[in-house]
């Protein structure tokens, strides 16, 4: 029984191995391509594996651009929420959160590149945002700190403004204080009072640093993509 338990231990971790070498392999070649222009081929290609065993994963494109969506925004909201859950205010780990977030796709140009194509379509029902958010929101409502009339539409307003910034760093030149500026007029939609919205977004924070072995540092790693870019405005 020990040693069924053992193989069936080693090919799961082999299959997981194998399914994480097609989605990093597939967000290579749809930050190079392009979502739509990208074909399963390009992605065969890049991992090195048949088609067989690529279906043996995936069944179409688009089924393995959510796979890429779901794996990327979790892992770095995972990351995130680490930093920021431990904070009293929860207006401070939405500002926080944020501009990690931001931070994180002018720091690393596939993952700002992917998400820039996929729209919502990068965000999933599933994913860890769905599930910190709202508590962070809720909390904030509760406490006075913040004023919404409901938590989804903030939620709406946040998943919005971060998909519209993370589509400026990856398209365009940006002030240098263009993160916190998004922070700060998102959180004054939240109902947070201009002076202390200000104050939380613009308060020092350290970027994240994800560990090597992460599907977005794997990625940018020899990656010729340049970084966010910014004015000295």
């Amino acid at each position: 029984m020990e040693h069924s338990d053992h193989r069936t231990r080693v090919g799961a971790e082999r299959r997981q191995r194998m399914r994480l070498r097609l989605i990093e392999s597939a967000l290579r070649v749809f930050a190079e391509k392009g979502l739509d222009a990208a074909s399963i081929d390009d992605v065969i290609v890049v991992a090195g594996v048949s088609r067989g065993t690529f279906y043996n994963y995936f069944r179409t494109e688009a089924e393995l651009a959510a796979a890429v969506s779901e794996e990327l925004t979790s892992e770095a909201i995972g990351h995130i929420e680490a930093a920021v859950g431990h904070l009293a205010n929860p207006a401070e780990r939405v500002a926080r959160g944020l501009r990690l977030y931001l931070g994180a796709a002018a720091k690393y140009p596939l993952f700002a590149s992917f998400t820039s194509q996929a729209g919502l379509r990068a965000v999933s029902p599933n994913q860890l945002l769905r599930e910190y958010l709202p508590r962070h929101i809720a909390e904030g409502v509760k406490s006075g700190r913040m004023d919404v009339p409901d938590v989804s539409l903030a939620v709406d307003m946040i998943v919005g403004a971060a998909l519209s910034a993370v589509h400026a760093l990856s398209t365009r030149t940006v002030r240098r204080d263009y993160i916190d500026n998004v922070a700060m007029h998102v959180l004054v939609g939240l109902g947070v009072a201009r002076a202390a919205a200000r104050r939380l977004a613009c308060a020092p924070i350290d970027a994240i640093e994800l560990p090597e072995d992460s599907l977005l540092a794997r990625t940018q790693q020899g990656s010729s993509s340049a970084g966010r870019r910014v004015s000295s405005a």
